[in-house]
């Protein structure tokens, strides 16, 4: 993003408008070349040197900006967390998904298991909401760009369906908004094959 702005405009103040621009760009590690002509109006925009717009341009086109990594964050139950495998740590859905080529990515597993979507939803009677676990506290400190969720299977249990399945649908969409207001602004991708 090239972003030319005058600090005297009064049509399309800074401060209203490309500062606003300038900051979610920052918050998404994205490339963004800002200038603020501090005593310039609407028109005219133009710079005195362009080598420094020129030189951004240059790198954008040829991936020579360092941009920081994309953090993907997994939430789930036991098939998340990578139960059933000999090594979580290489084996889980999100560390295979660490080991894809591609841009820079870091991803974070976040399972856990017995996790529920239901806040109220239980394992041998301990709760195992994932909104109330402290799972969630580690997600929210990782200010993840990408969320993939896949709960559910532990909600379908007879003593949690049975006693809760009229609070799924409040909770999956608190758990969404909840993850929806991360300073990072995520992308939420949803696990709907259980």
């Amino acid at each position: 993003m090239l972003l030319l702005s005058g600090g005297a405009d009064t049509i399309v103040p800074y401060e209203r408008n490309g500062k606003i621009i300038k900051d979610t760009y920052r918050r998404w590690d994205m490339p963004l070349k800002s200038v603020v002509r501090s005593h310039s109006g609407h028109h005219p925009l133009g710079i005195g040197n362009p080598y420094p717009i020129a030189e951004f341009i240059y790198k954008c086109l040829y991936g020579q900006h360092n941009l920081r990594p994309i953090r993907v964050a997994c939430i789930g139950d036991s098939m998340t967390e990578g139960v059933g495998t000999d090594d979580f740590s290489t084996q889980s859905y999100p560390a295979q998904l660490q080991t894809l080529p591609g841009r820079e990515y870091v991803v974070g597993n976040f399972g856990v298991s017995c996790a529920t979507m239901l806040r109220n939803g239980t394992d041998a009677g301990r709760p195992f909401g994932y909104i109330i676990h402290p799972a969630m506290r580690n997600v929210i400190d990782f200010n993840p760009y990408i969320i993939i969720i896949a709960l559910e299977v532990n909600d379908c249990k007879s003593y949690n369906w049975e006693n809760f399945n009229s609070e799924f649908t409040a909770d999956y969409q608190s758990l969404v908004d909840t993850l929806s207001m991360l300073p990072a602004l995520p992308e939420i991708l949803v696990d709907d094959k259980n």
